[in-house]
């Protein structure tokens, strides 16, 4: 069975984050109608575009269709039109820097500690 990439809908996000306090548009990765995860964009209250990614611990078990979701996350930053995109990489997984790198953020330090800025070029 192929995971399958989709809008998100709230029922969606909160399936795996809760109730977030800021708007989100993303993306959900489903297996026979299971949530594994989600990811998207993030409208922070001070102006702040970020990305995030949420996923099931079992989604680690396709990461042809995580690193799917995350091409098609960059797309909708273009169709948005959106110029800069601000990402964490989570320190507990080890690829988390290097993917982010591969879907074209670069590594930047942020009151000392390390971000990822993705730029419309």
């Amino acid at each position: 069975m192929r995971v399958e990439i989709v809008p998100a809908s709230a029922d969606d996000v909160q399936s795996i984050v809760g109730k977030p306090d800021w708007r989100v548009r993303g993306l959900a990765a489903k297996l026979n109608g299971e949530v594994l995860g989600v990811g998207g964009v993030t409208y922070l209250n001070d102006g702040t575009v970020g990305a995030f990614v949420a996923m099931k611990p079992e989604a680690r078990k396709y990461p042809v269709a995580i690193h799917r979701a995350g091409l098609k996350m960059v797309e909708m930053f273009k169709s948005l039109g959106l110029h800069r995109v601000v990402a964490l990489a989570d320190e507990n997984i080890e690829p988390a820097e290097r993917w982010l790198m591969k879907l074209g953020f670069e590594p930047v330090e942020v009151n000392g500690a390390k971000a990822f800025v993705w730029k419309n070029k």
